[in-house]
């Protein structure tokens, strides 16, 4: 029977089927991340600045990015003992998904017995195996829900020092993405409703922020020490954050795809709502879709913060509300709630990163590195792209990216003046201060590959990879990698 304090041990044997549920998880997590070879669009960018970190140049010092270092750590290690490569954060973030789905059941079970753990853990697999929350699996989401479920799987009414666990476990969530602090809040909460009296409650909450406060600071000292500034780390992580403003176009393009394939389990979560002792989870629920909305993108990957919460209050509501008893009954709800977010994710489908851009980014990025030294500056004025990835060369300004450029125009230009690059690639269109200084600098577009096109200063009888621009003289020669059997991004040379 459900009970209504949340006091049991948590339990680290998970048995034999849970086992076998989550290494078959792991696997073809592991299959799916080594999949794709090549870098997706925030995997190149966040790996650059791990290269950069490992050459001695800090987070928001050389680059400026609004995630908190967390992510960086992992993609310093993976240059440090890797190389360039995406698999060793992949293969992590599958670890890390894996281990979440046995702490879903784990509290699932805890609150409302075995039933409740099952449909959990079912409901868990369906969304992190069913890509509705996109493609790339090396995001942030992985690792902060991870640390985020750990915390409320280590918290105990009756011990207080586990509030300094899980205070220590949602102290690295934020390191990995702001916006897990909704999820400090949804805990707070709990620790008021679960505590014999407020006084307890209060003096759980003290704990749970002198472990938040010892994580933070032991994460982010190291970036200090290794050359930011704390004005450059809070322009960058909480800065930008306070000042982002919510979008009305995203909000009304992505409403449905996004929110709608989500409906069907939020109905079973809601049954929550009349059961008391399934209040504290739904306030858990709540806060972590607060926490989606805060960032007013709706973009797949940011609903993975959803992926552990609404998948215990949907098994938990269900389980509930079947009495327990009726297991077979539980189990065919389960399957005709996850059929109805099937279809309703086939109306609003999720497409990968076109496979040329991707290409794109490895063909010309790579073309740079063999045609630059390590003195050398580039410049690509693009979104988030591995083209810095592939180069291996400091981009002439920490402002490349266009989601971070407005408004730091000025900076951008002294930086390329003090900084001149070698190459200058833009994707699309150009803003009217980046043509002027192209036209006043005398660089000329010389090839096109995809979207992008590639400026260079001085014009040589290299071969400039895609499709040559304003230069009749030189013939299309294809690339010596041809001859010896290249890869599909390696091949496209004229």
């Amino acid at each position: 029977m459900p009970t209504t304090k949340f006091i049991s041990k948590p339990n680290v044997r998970p048995n034999l089927a849970v086992f076998l549920i989550l290494l078959f998880l792991f696997i073809f997590l592991v299959v799916k991340a080594t999949n794709q070879p090549l870098f997706w669009a925030d995997e190149g960018m966040w790996n650059y600045i791990g290269w950069l970190w490992s050459n001695g140049i800090p987070p928001y010092a050389g680059a400026f990015e609004n995630k908190s270092p967390g992510i960086f750590y992992l993609y310093l290690f993976s240059n440090y003992f890797f190389g360039t490569t995406p698999y060793f954060v992949r293969i992590l973030a599958a670890a890390a998904l894996s281990l979440t789905g046995y702490l879903v059941f784990d509290l699932g079970k805890r609150f409302f017995g075995l039933l409740a753990g099952a449909i959990s853990i079912l409901f868990y697999s369906y969304l992190v195996l069913s890509n509705s929350c996109g493609f790339e699996l090396s995001k942030t989401e992985p690792f902060m829900i991870m640390f985020v479920a750990l915390a409320f799987w280590i918290y105990r009414p009756d011990i207080r020092k586990s509030a300094i666990l899980s205070g220590l476990a949602l102290g690295i969530a934020v390191c990995f993405k702001q916006i897990a602090l909704t999820d400090m809040v949804a805990l707070s909460i709990w620790m008021l409703a679960s505590s014999t009296t407020i006084k307890e409650g209060v003096i759980h909450i003290g704990y749970l922020l002198i472990g938040f406060f010892l994580t933070s600071i032991l994460v982010v000292f190291p970036v200090f020490l290794s050359g930011a500034t704390f004005a450059q780390y809070y322009d960058s992580v909480w800065q930008s954050l306070i000042t982002s403003r919510f979008s009305d176009t995203h909000f009304s393009g992505y409403f449905m795809q996004e929110w709608g394939r989500w409906l069907p389990l939020f109905t079973c979560s809601l049954l929550l709502i009349i059961l008391r002792q399934g209040r504290l989870l739904f306030v858990w629920l709540m806060m972590d879709i607060a926490g989606v909305c805060a960032s007013g993108n709706y973009f797949p990957h940011q609903f993975r913060q959803l992926i552990p919460t609404m998948a215990l209050c949907a098994g938990c509501g269900l389980s509930a509300f079947t009495n327990a008893r009726k297991p077979m009954l539980c189990f065919g709800v389960s399957f005709v709630v996850i059929a109805a977010s099937v279809w309703v994710g086939s109306l609003y489908p999720i497409l990968p990163q076109p496979k040329k851009i991707v290409e794109a980014w490895a063909e010309m990025g790579s073309w740079i590195k063999n045609n630059t030294t390590t003195n050398d500056f580039v410049y690509a004025y693009e979104g988030a792209s591995a083209f810095h990835t592939y180069a291996m060369r400091r981009s002439s300004s920490k402002y490349y990216n266009t989601w971070f450029t407005e408004g730091k125009e000025s900076v951008i230009l002294a930086d390329l003046n003090r900084n001149t690059p070698k190459f200058i690639i833009v994707g699309r269109k150009e803003p009217e201060w980046l043509a002027d200084y192209i036209r006043i600098n005398k660089y000329q577009a010389v090839s096109r590959l995809s979207q992008y096109r590639l400026f260079a200063k001085h014009i040589t009888n290299m071969r400039y990879p895609g499709i040559l621009i304003n230069i009749p003289r030189l013939s299309s020669r294809p690339h010596p990698r041809q001859e010896q059997g290249g890869t599909a991004a390696q091949d496209r040379w004229q």
